[in-house]
């Protein structure tokens, strides 16, 4: 769950779940670009760029104590050319610690490690910058000595990583709580959405904390079903209104994409799912702001003969819901299915992910009208499994796309793409890889500016393995 400011501020996306691994497709057909917006008369073409061959300004690793998965996790571009990026470290012990490191230009300023009084796996899912930009605030996954995990959130000085506290949540039945989301209202009042095993079912949590670490409140929903329920992505309002999004088991069973929205205080004031036109099921994987009010959502719904078509909702305040033109790859038996969406400073909706048709996946990334009538889409595949994990937009209609492409099975190259709904605005393309291995994975991205930022892990080709990995993109 993370505060989003306007994109000439900063934009960022770290929704991609590989626990929700469907996918997603062409629509009709068509893979070619119409629709696009022109540059206003007299308007500056600043930031035009045509660099089919990007390579990062600058980009780095970092690297746990010792030889082991070191990954990166969420990324948060900032005043003053700052930059955070969160994750989880080894540590001399073998296990991880939660970690967050503070970047100002390419120069990295510190790393700051939270090690749990378990001392086993401790990683971090998600951050959110304070409103004032004086804290960062970190949501992670704490595991017990008995094996079972809390939910955790840090606070942290924004200048000097200095701990300001650590809390957690444990749920009812004390067994694997786990967070997906994390956002900060503009009194400082942070907000974590995720999952809560109950013993019988695994329901969706909220849980909010005041600025000083008091408790304010939590929300729990259990889907009629009393399955498996999933928060995945949600967004806090200046104001502290909460909405979320992600799946939950209705009665049948039938998976269901599930929105609601809260009240400052914690209140449901509506929760709506959807089922898809053929009532087979849905996904929803991500959550953005809607101008006007309400929200977006992305993920997929299951149709009659199993497959899968990419699909975009929209929610007003008041919980209507408005279903764009289904991601349906021309029909048969395709799958398609969105990681995660943005809007454009231009109100267009961009929703990215994943096609796949006979076995061989592709990056997908489709561009819709305000309507919900789609402008134009765009493919890029290989051989081997690709796909878009995240999404950004900029002030210039903008839109930046992160996923993979493979030059062999064994080696994935992080793919990120600058495209534009506004004609003559450029473009540019990076296949990015230090060494040859499948472990080049992209996990978020952030935009700010001119500046692209994404973040995951890489193979160093060194002894320490798996570390995080940090490209910067400067126009």
């Amino acid at each position: 769950m993370r505060e989003r400011h306007s994109p000439a501020r900063t934009a960022r996306r770290r929704p991609w779940r590989t626990r929700v691994r469907a996918t997603l497709a062409l629509i009709a057909g068509a893979v070619v670009v119409g629709g696009l917006v022109t540059l206003p008369a007299g308007a500056s073409p600043r930031g035009v760029i045509s660099d089919p061959d990007a390579t990062p300004s600058w980009w780095t690793g970092i690297a746990g104590s010792l030889a082991g998965a070191d990954n990166a996790t969420d990324v948060v571009m900032a005043k003053g050319d700052a930059t955070f990026v969160c994750g989880a470290l080894q540590n001399a012990a073998g296990n991880a610690d939660i970690s967050v490191t503070k970047f100002l230009g390419s120069v990295k300023q510190w790393t700051r490690l939270w090690d749990g009084p378990g001392h086993l796996y401790d990683g971090a899912d998600s951050m959110a910058l304070s409103a004032d930009g004086k804290w960062i605030y970190i949501a992670g996954t704490h595991v017990k000595a008995d094996g079972t995990a809390d939910i955790v959130v840090i606070k942290r000085a924004a200048s000097s990583g200095a701990l300001k506290w650590a809390r957690s949540y444990d749920g009812p039945k004390h067994r694997i709580d786990l967070p997906t989301a994390v956002g900060v209202d503009r009194s400082g009042n942070v907000v974590v959405a995720g999952i809560s095993d109950n013993s019988a079912s695994v329901d969706l949590v909220v849980v909010s904390w005041k600025s000083s670490g008091a408790r304010r409140w939590t929300w729990r929903y259990d889907g009629s079903g009393h399955g498996l329920d999933l928060a995945q992505d949600a967004v806090v309002e200046a104001n502290g209104t909460t909405y979320l999004t992600g799946s939950v088991t209705l009665a049948g069973p039938v998976t269901a994409a599930v929105t609601a929205r809260l009240s400052p205080a914690g209140k449901k004031v509506w929760v709506k799912t959807y089922k898809g036109p053929d009532g087979e099921g849905a996904q929803a994987t991500a959550v953005t702001r809607r101008p006007g009010g309400g929200v977006y959502v992305c993920g997929g719904v299951r149709r009659v003969g199993g497959h899968w078509d990419g699909t975009v909702l929209g929610y007003a305040a008041s919980g209507a819901k408005t279903v764009f033109q289904f991601d349906n790859g021309g029909g048969g038996a395709t799958l398609q299915f969105f990681n995660d969406l943005a809007v454009t400073s231009t109100k267009a909706v961009v929703a990215a992910g994943r096609f796949e048709m006979g076995g061989v996946s592709t990056c997908r990334l489709v561009v819709y009208r305000p309507d919900g009538t789609v402008a134009y889409g765009y493919v890029f595949g290989t051989l081997w499994p690709d796909e878009f994990r995240a999404v950004a937009t900029d002030d210039l209609g903008g839109f930046y796309a992160t996923g993979t492409t493979h030059v062999a099975a064994d080696q994935a190259r992080v793919f990120t793409w600058r495209g534009s709904v506004v004609s003559s605005a450029g473009s540019w393309q990076s296949r990015w890889q230090a060494v040859a291995s499948p472990n080049n994975q992209p996990a978020a991205i952030a935009v700010r500016g001119a500046s692209a930022c994404v973040v995951g892990s890489f193979a160093s080709g060194g002894a320490t393995g798996i570390d995080q990995m940090v490209l910067m993109y400067r126009y």
